[in-house]
């Protein structure tokens, strides 16, 4: 009988300091992995971000912040929906990868294009200013946001918590993204096209990061 009980007080400390060891594995491992994603938080939010943007697009697109667009009537020259222009700024902060510099950038950027169309009487062709995809800032990018698996990042330079990610895309657009962290959390203030292969006769968007 005191033979049995000291084989299962052996078995109990046997347990107690597997489970020991085991906690102490998952400790490091969680650890090493919070190192590991906070050390490419900024590509993590640039890749989160793109991802989102080409999920949702389409519902983008059906944002018409243009009033009288392609009219091609004098007497309705085009003008910005400012109403539209908050619901796409809306929605592009439910990705939760852009900061409120960048949304504040584009509603800047949207007033200074309104002035731009009534100084110009705008009233047919392109928009200018805003004839350029929003987050690829080129009218032609081809397929980069369908083969985003096949971009990469080609440097990294983070400075405090500022950080300037470059990216390659798939046909050789390369694009900078600088991001602030807040409360532990990587933000996109701002994109910049660096080079594009097919740049000639391509409107880019006028954006600079500093």
């Amino acid at each position: 009988m005191h033979y049995k009980k000291t084989q299962e007080i052996k078995y109990v400390w046997l347990w107690i300091g597997l489970l020991v060891i085991f906690a102490l594995l998952h400790s490091n491992y969680a650890q090493a992995q919070n190192s590991l994603l906070q050390k490419n938080a900024p590509e993590k939010t640039v890749f989160a971000f793109l991802n989102w943007y080409k999920n949702n697009k389409s519902a983008l697109d059906q944002i018409n912040v243009i009033n009288n667009y392609l009219s091609e009537d004098s007497s309705k020259p085009y003008s910005i929906n400012f109403q539209k222009t908050e619901q796409y700024i809306s929605l592009v902060q439910k990705s939760k990868c852009v900061s409120a510099e960048y949304l504040n950038n584009w509603r800047e950027y949207f007033r200074k294009c309104d002035k731009q169309f009534i100084k110009l009487h705008l009233f047919e062709g392109p928009a200018e200013g805003l004839e350029f995809d929003y987050v690829m800032l080129v009218q032609d990018y081809g397929n980069d946001l369908n083969e985003l698996n096949r971009a990469k990042v080609v440097k990294t330079q983070t400075i405090n918590n500022t950080a300037y990610v470059t990216v390659e895309f798939l046909y050789k657009d390369k694009y900078l993204y600088k991001l602030t962290k807040n409360s532990n959390q990587w933000l996109i203030d701002g994109i910049k096209l660096i080079s594009s292969a097919s740049i000639e006769g391509n409107a880019v968007h006028p954006f600079t990061i500093k």
